[in-house]
């Protein structure tokens, strides 16, 4: 396979030495058979250091040499341009590709290093318009060489980092694109037609060929061919522009009033010529082009144009060049609704003077003849091809296939081109064969594809785009599910064409800058902190319909976005002008956008949530009821809703689908929403069921120490007491960001739970069991974690209780008296025993209270935490026992509370005479306190102590010198 390459630097001087990696040597096997034969020939040659320097126009004289030889100057010698400093300016010719595949990106330049070496001091030499570049060593990397595209390069070269420009274009000389020889291994002719033998690796396989000079082959852009030879086409409003450059701009498919112009031109010098500029011949008509679209290679024949009523095959585009003017301008057309990537435009037209100046008929045909004729782009004498008499028989004669494809007489007359019955005023009646002439002009375009013709392509190529991209998920539903995978369905439409999409659109776009399909993430205002963001896929279009399944791995606001600039590629990069806008994907007015473009904005959210959830006493295996809500406050001093509060932890995970994993970008900073918590309960029954009002909660990571109540919340309880579902509703969202080993999306919210309760209503024992946690955010993301460890937590309705004591002052006299063992003062729960068998997990029958029948001794209630006795006071005096000796004192502390009560030693002064009675009050917790007979929360429980001097003890007495019975006494109390 051979490629075609182009240079621009002009080349004067050649040398050859062996190419790297030879088995010749130069100055052993080719300069003593070499050199004696250049002096025979008197070829004028030097040998410097082994290189052999000779003039360029001799040296296809010396491979003539090499080969008589058989030595293959392709395979075995090595050009370089010049010596010295020169070698780096004229060693690096900028190469651009002229060949027709339109690619040449996976072309590797081999590097030839020991060349290199010499090159290391030069590299400042290097730049564009003689001006010095930036330069540098580079090894084994990849590098954009402009026209030749992406190259890997095989060894050492040095590079200059260009400036955002494109490559030589014929206004600029760019020198030392790269220091690499490119392998050029032969050079021919001379100073002013250089021509270049290289060679290249594609594919894994060397290829030599010919390097003709730009100027020579022709075009000056990104893969564009050799110059026509008799005519060019170029878009109407670039033809005053003509002399410098030849344009023609980035099409839209099915765009309307496209417009060029044709140009007729010298075949020698390929400038402008005017048609029939002598006169000579008077008779003929204007020359008819008719344009094509065809592929870069101009072999193709394709419509330009749309079809319209009598052109089913796409409306004729057609320029008259007059005798006189070298140029015309086509008719405007609607453009074929049909992409291509690198197409060029196609003209065919007869040279009248050429194909009948030998014909007798033609100048009386030509001159008087009626050009408004059946037949559109011939006169009347024409009109009747298929007749035995003068031009129609001279031409058929002359050219038969005319005959026999134009007048085919195995079609009907409607069918055939050249027949006047296939055609009625509006043209082709529709059913002229073959399809190509089925248009106006059938019969004219088969004459010139059947007779000598004149076939020119258009030296520029250009791509034809689609308009747009629709966009659709097959999925209508919003938001989407992270990790869930849709079908997204796009069509490459064309203007006028509504949902039709362009045929010939077939790529793979990628997530790459010029073929760019992905996700872009597009954060609203609120997300600040978003750890994930964009992330591609890859999408592909067959004739203008795409269709691929994509999913987004995370949550957020994203726009979906389809974007190809790599179809209009060949009419990028252009230096001081521009054939389309880039980052523009506008279809009017030219220049048209490089750019083929669509997004859809879509919302993502988790699939599910995992939930881990636990609820736990806050004591002992219990936990007291407790007012927290209304007892605590942020803005107390000291509260703390960790006392007597259960805990119920719930570990919560947003999930994506499809085994995706946890979700970075749900974040309180990003994208987490609040949250419904409900707690699932199994049958729980509040006894008496009017006993509690509201169930409680309330979240630490919520709460502000400026804000009154914040963290709290509240759920009323249904009037017959039956739990069986407690939801925690708008829970704000708090998702931090979290460091390794835990994961961005996962959060444990520590809740701590309880129920109010009345100072003066006691109730029942109850066991608060989960069979389910369920969290749902706003979004309706769900999930549920269906059994919890551990997932209780009892409820008991608790006091401090210290039954009467009496103590035996006896042995006293006057003076004062205390007992001899501690008081006890209990810690103690209400039970009917209406769950008997939840009341014996805390006290057994004989840990009834001494003196109610419904309340029982706490023997797991062993911890400060769970509530004790802070003060002992004189309650009508209200002084505290511990500071205050009169009457009554306290001997030392408090005892620890421990299996259910605490206990205190007692004293009295004597001061008031005997018998001595009064009320202590038990100053506790809130969630201890209880007097059925005040609503007050703040009263403290109470118990009676009497001192006499009698010796006598009543009752039930169980600690010596104290009675704790409870029989009545009429005797008077001294306060």
């Amino acid at each position: 396979m051979q490629e075609d390459l182009c240079y621009d630097t002009p080349v004067t001087e050649c040398s050859l030495h062996a190419v790297a990696g030879s088995v010749l040597d130069i100055a052993t096997d080719v300069l003593p058979i070499l050199t004696p034969i250049l002096d025979s020939q008197g070829i004028v040659y030097t040998v410097v250091d082994g290189v052999i320097y000779i003039a360029c126009d001799v040296v296809d004289l010396v491979q003539g040499i090499l080969d008589a030889i058989n030595i293959n100057l392709l395979g075995l010698i090595q050009i370089n341009l010049g010596e010295g400093i020169q070698i780096l300016q004229k060693n690096t010719i900028p190469i651009k590709h002229a060949n027709t595949d339109g690619d040449l990106s996976d072309v590797q330049v081999i590097a030839d290093n020991s060349l290199l070496q010499s090159l290391v001091g030069l590299v400042d030499f290097c730049g564009v318009d003689g001006s010095p570049g930036n330069c540098q060593r580079e090894s084994a990397l990849q590098l954009n060489l402009g026209y030749l595209g992406l190259v890997d390069l095989l060894g050492d070269a040095i590079v200059y980092d260009m400036p955002n420009m494109a490559v030589a274009d014929g206004n600029h000389s760019v020198f030392a694109l790269t220091t690499l020889n490119i392998d050029i291994l032969a050079l021919l002719g001379n100073s002013s037609s250089p021509l270049l033998y290289g060679r290249y690796a594609k594919n894994g396989e060397t290829f030599g060929g010919l390097i003709a000079s730009c100027s020579a082959a022709g075009g000056g852009g990104s893969g564009e061919p050799s110059v026509p030879s008799t005519a060019d086409i170029v878009d109407t409003d670039e033809y005053p522009n003509f002399a410098s450059r030849r344009v023609l701009k980035t099409k839209v498919a099915g765009n309307p009033q496209t417009a060029l112009t044709v140009v007729y031109l010298d075949p020698t010098t390929h400038a402008p010529k005017t048609f029939n500029s002598s006169g000579e011949f008077k008779w003929l008509p204007p020359l008819e082009v008719l344009l094509y679209r065809t592929d870069s290679s101009c072999t193709d024949e394709l419509p330009l144009a749309a079809p319209t009523t009598g052109n089913p095959a796409g409306e004729p585009v057609i320029a008259y060049i007059e005798s006189g003017t070298s140029y015309a301008d086509a008719n405007t057309f609607t453009m074929a609704a049909v992409a291509n990537s690198n197409t060029r435009i196609l003209a065919k037209y007869a040279d009248w003077g050429d194909l009948l100046n030998d014909l007798e008929s033609a100048s009386s045909c030509f001159l008087n003849s009626n050009w408004a004729a059946n037949l559109n782009g011939l006169p009347q004498c024409l009109n009747n091809l298929g007749s035995s008499s003068g031009i129609s028989q001279e031409l058929i004669e002359k050219y038969p296939n005319i005959a026999t494809v134009c007048l085919n007489p195995l079609l009907t007359g409607e069918q055939q081109p050249c027949s006047s019955s296939a055609y009625d005023n509006s043209g082709s009646k529709g059913f002229i064969l073959p399809e190509k002439y089925n248009h106006a002009y059938g019969c004219l375009a088969c004459i010139l594809d059947n007779a000598a013709d004149v076939t020119a392509c258009s030296s520029d190529n250009f791509a034809i785009r689609p308009s747009s991209y629709t966009l659709e998920l097959s999925d209508p539903t919003t938001p989407k599910i992270a990790g869930m995978s849709y079908t997204l369905a796009s069509d490459a439409l064309y203007v006028g064409g509504g949902t039709a999409p362009t045929s010939g659109y077939t790529t793979t776009l990628d997530n790459t800058n010029d073929k760019n399909a992905s996700f872009i993430f597009s954060p609203v205002a609120a997300a600040t902190n978003c750890p994930y963001g964009d992330h591609g896929f890859t999408f592909s279009f067959t004739d203008g319909v795409g269709s691929g399944s994509i999913s987004y791995p995370n949550v957020g606001d994203v726009n979906i976005t389809l974007a190809d600039a790599n179809w209009t590629g060949v009419d990028q990069n252009k230096v001081g002008w521009q054939e389309c806008l880039p980052d523009s994907n506008r279809t009017s007015p030219d220049p048209v956008g490089c750019l083929v473009t669509a997004r859809v904005s879509e919302r993502f959210i988790p699939d599910h949530f995992d939930v881990n959830a636990s609820l736990d006493n806050a004591g002992s295996g219990f936990t007291y009821l407790y007012d927290m809500n209304k007892d605590n406050d942020v803005n107390q001093t000291g509260y703390d809703y960790n006392l007597s509060t259960a805990s119920l932890e719930i570990e919560v995970s947003a999930m994506g689908a499809n085994g995706i994993g946890t979700l970075s970008n749900y974040l309180d900073s990003c994208y987490a929403q609040d949250t419904n918590i409900t707690l699932q309960t199994a049958g729980t029954q509040i006894s008496p069921p009017s006993a509690l009002d509201y169930f409680l909660y309330f979240n630490p990571t919520e709460a502000d120490p400026n804000v009154s109540n914040s963290g709290e919340g509240k759920t009323a309880l249904p009037a017959n007491g039956l739990l069986s579902s407690l939801p925690i509703t708008n829970v704000t969202a708090s998702f931090p960001s979290r460091t390794a080993p835990d994961a961005n999306g996962t959060t444990l919210i520590a809740y701590r739970i309880n129920f109010d309760r009345r100072v003066n209503q006691p109730v029942n024992p109850f066991r608060l069991s989960l069979s389910s946690v369920d969290i749902v955010d706003t979004d309706g993301v769900y999930g549920s974690d269906n059994s919890p460890s551990p997932d209780t937590a009892t409820f008991l309705y608790g006091r401090v209780h210290a039954p009467r004591y009496r103590i035996d002052c006896s042995s006293a006299a006057l003076s004062s008296c205390s007992s001899t063992q501690p008081l006890q003062l209990f810690f103690e729960f209400y039970s009917s025993d209406n769950n008997l068998t939840l009341r014996r997990q805390y006290a057994l029958d004989n840990e009834r209270s001494k003196d109610a029948i419904l309340w029982f001794r706490n023997t797991d209630h062993s911890a400060l935490l769970e509530g004790n006795i802070t003060v002992l006071s004189h309650r009508y005096n209200g002084y505290n026992l511990y500071t205050t000796s009169a009457p009554l004192h306290q001997n030392g502390g408090i005892g620890t509370p421990a299996a259910g009560a605490s206990s205190v030693s007692i004293g009295y002064d004597g001061s008031r005479g005997y018998p001595y009675k009064s009320s202590i009050g038990l100053h506790t917790q809130k969630w201890l306190n209880y007097d059925r007979f005040n609503t007050d929360p703040d009263v403290n429980s109470s118990f009676m102590i009497e001192f006499n001097a009698v010796g006598q003890k009543t009752g039930e007495g169980n600690v010596p010198n104290t009675d704790s019975g409870p029989a009545n006494s009429n005797r008077r109390i001294m306060w």
